[in-house]
Order: C-alpha cells, then structure tokens, then sequence
C-alpha cells in the first residue's frame, strides 16, 4: 500500500511540475472548440472546449520544458488558428472561421501565422493566374521569400513548415538540390536552441536525406548529359520513362498543350518531318504534354500517330517539370546532347532543323 501511494505522488508531482501555456480569446459563440497537437505526421486532439454566448474560451495545454509545440484550433469543425506555444506562455487569440486572427503573447505563433499567411496567399495566386508566365513569376517570388524567411528566422521553429512546405501535388517548394545546404543551417540552428525538440529530429532527418541528394546530384553532374533538369514521366501506355536515361545522341524535349490546335499541327508539320530525318542519325524526341486531361492526352496522340516518346503526370501547369525548366509559354522545345542541354528554349521549326542538323 506505501508503494502505491509513493507511485501516486509521484505521478502528481510530475504532473504538477510539467509546464502548460495559457491559452484564452474569442471565437464564434457557442460553438466546439477542438484543440490538436502535432507529433511530426500525426495528430492528437488534447483539449476540447464550448464557447460561451461572447464567444470566449480557455484552455490549458501541457508543454514540456524546452520543447515548443504545434497546436491547431478548430472552431466548428474548422481550422481557425495554428499556434507554436512553449510552456509558461499566456497566449490571447481572436479567430473566426473566415480566415482573421490575431494573437498576443507567443512570438513563435505570430511567426508560423506570418508563413501560413503567405502560403495561402501564393496558392490563391496561382489559381488566379492566366498564364505560365505569370504562375513562373509567382513561384519565384514566394521561393524568394520562404528563403528569405528562412535567413531572417534560423532559430524559429516556425521554418519547419516553410523548409516542409510543399504545393498541392506533393511537389516541395525548396525543391532545388542546394536548398539541403539551407536546410541542414536551419537544422544546425534549432537544434542548439531546442536540443530535445522531436520536430528537430524529424528535420535533422530531412537535411540529411536532401543532403545525400545533394551528393548524388554532384556525383551525377560529373556526368555531361546530366547537366539539366531530370524529367522522369509516365508514358502513354503508364510505363515511367526518364530523359536521362535514353540512349541517344540527342534529346529534343517539346512541350506542349495537347489541348491546342495550333500545337497539334506543330506535331504534323515540324516535329513529324523532322523525326523522320533525323532519327536514324539519333534523334529522339521526349513529348511532355502539360495537361491535366489525360484522356484527351491519349486521344490526340493516338489519332496524330505520334511515333515518339509521348508522356504525361496529369498535373498541368502545377507539374514540377514546369518550373524546373521556368516554362513561361507553350511550346517549348530544348535539346539535350551528351555535353547537356546546349541551348536554351528553341522556338519554330527553321530553328530546330539549324540546330538539329549542327548536332547530327
């Protein structure tokens, strides 16, 4: 009976002793109050609530010395604040369900609002925008700044989730082998202000991953026909074909909008000629069809008999391969020879036969 009681005191002293923010505000009135925290990719409900008729809440949130985590709140089944919140921290959030926050007490949370901010802003951007050109100039533009975000905030946990972030199809937006040099300094910065934090561990792993990547990549650019941006895509029959990896002496990479008239006779009246010509003497082309129809992908090249590499990932202008090789208009066209990609993007038939017949 002693050791019991000793083991029950014990467990209330460490539960006593264990730190908690303080969290209270204003949401909608009379509505749930679900409280989340994040263990790296899983997420735990810790606290849930009942606003009053004002709308006002409390909650206390059990965070262990030292180790700042993610929280997010929903109010009615919707996510209304993301907070970062360390233990002893006294935190007033107002919130509504249409996107206004505003918190007081936690310079960690103002900082994860200022990055969700900005995401959210770059995502409905690149919906609104008409053309490649403009997407091109909008991507650039919120890479510049998550990396500048990332420089002005090293020992911010609130750079998880920018180093983490990725668009809609999976596709990181610091997707540039180098940004692992970035990664493992953001790394290396947290990890000597929050020595036991998991999220650090769980991103000590991701800089080490890019860094092999990195390694890789410099390994493989020892290597001239390496030297351009790797394209690796399903091809009409869902086989994953990789540019590097054909044999031949030249690569013409086309993209297209299968999609557009225009284009579709380009594939008739320049590419098919000139694949006939050069082919035996080593031409190959690698069709990318920026079209997240695939169907009507598939339809056009079988009824155009296209006889070279036709591939498609079904994501349009959100393809990674759009950015990797800054496509600001359709068609594009760039040749890849043993030595690397040996000029830049090609325009017009007349072009492409000069070029063609300067390699072959």
């Amino acid at each position: 009976m002693k050791n019991c009681r000793g083991l029950l005191l014990a467990c209330c002293l460490a539960a006593a002793c264990t730190p908690v923010a303080k969290v209270e505000g204003v949401l909608p009135a009379g509505v749930d109050v679900e409280v989340k925290a994040q263990d790296i990719s899983a997420y735990t409900t810790v606290c849930t609530r009942k606003t009053d008729a004002a709308g006002r809440f409390r909650c206390r949130l059990a965070v262990r010395k030292g180790e700042p985590e993610f929280f997010y709140f929903y109010a009615a089944g919707r996510p209304v604040a993301s907070l970062v919140l360390a233990g002893g921290e006294s935190v007033r959030l107002e919130a509504d369900t249409l996107g206004h926050c505003t918190i007081a007490g936690s310079p960690e949370s103002v900082l994860l609002q200022e990055v969700e901010t900005a995401r959210r802003r770059f995502l409905r951007q690149m919906e609104e925008a008409p053309s490649l050109r403009e997407q091109s100039a909008l991507y650039l533009a919120h890479y510049r700044e998550d990396v500048r975000f990332l420089m002005e905030h090293p020992t911010s946990l609130a750079a998880i989730p920018v180093l983490f972030e990725k668009w809609e199809n999976g596709t990181p937006m610091l997707n540039q082998a180098t940004d692992a040099i970035l990664c493992r300094s953001i790394c290396d910065s947290l990890g000597v202000r929050y020595p036991q934090s998991k999220y650090v561990r769980a991103l000590d792993a991701e800089a080490s991953r890019r860094e092999r990547q990195l390694s890789l990549q410099t390994r493989l650019d020892v290597a001239s026909r390496t030297r351009c941006p790797a394209l690796e895509m399903p091809d009409i029959g869902g086989k994953t074909v990789s540019v590097l990896d054909l044999p031949d002496k030249v690569v013409l990479i086309h993209f297209w909008d299968s999609g557009d008239v225009a284009q579709k006779m380009f594939n008739l009246d320049v590419l098919l000629p000139l694949y006939r010509e050069f082919h035996d003497r080593g031409l190959e082309i690698y069709a990318v069809a920026v079209n997240a129809d695939k169907s009507g992908w598939a339809r056009t090249v079988r009824a155009q008999q296209l006889p070279w590499i036709n591939v498609n990932d079904g994501l349009g202008t959100r393809s990674a391969a759009v950015l990797q090789y800054n496509l600001a208009s359709l068609p594009a066209s760039f040749l890849l020879a043993e030595e690397g990609l040996v000029s830049p993007a090609i325009a017009g038939g007349d072009a492409l036969r000069k070029e063609l017949q300067k390699l072959l």
